[in-house]
């Protein structure tokens, strides 16, 4: 575990202890498990953008998939 020192504005400072002590209490560790659930948050949201683009870019290339079942019973084998 790392230590890291960050100034804040004093606005997002009232905030992040606001958001802290709503989701954890006043338990120690709070600030530190607001801040990795907002990178997780970002990350994932990162990840979900990557994803999108490829999407995008595949649909956008012109290529041309098979389908694998004609029908959705046939996928279901119903």
């Amino acid at each position: 575990m790392g230590t890291i020192t960050i100034s804040l504005p004093e606005k997002e400072e009232h905030l992040l202890r606001t958001i802290a002590r709503e989701k954890h209490g006043d338990k120690k560790g709070a600030l530190a498990k607001t801040i990795v659930e907002a990178i997780r948050k970002e990350e994932s949201a990162s990840t979900q953008e990557h994803i999108k683009a490829y999407a995008i870019s595949l649909m956008n290339s012109g290529k041309k998939f098979k389908r694998l079942w004609k029908t959705r019973d046939e996928l279901h084998e119903r």
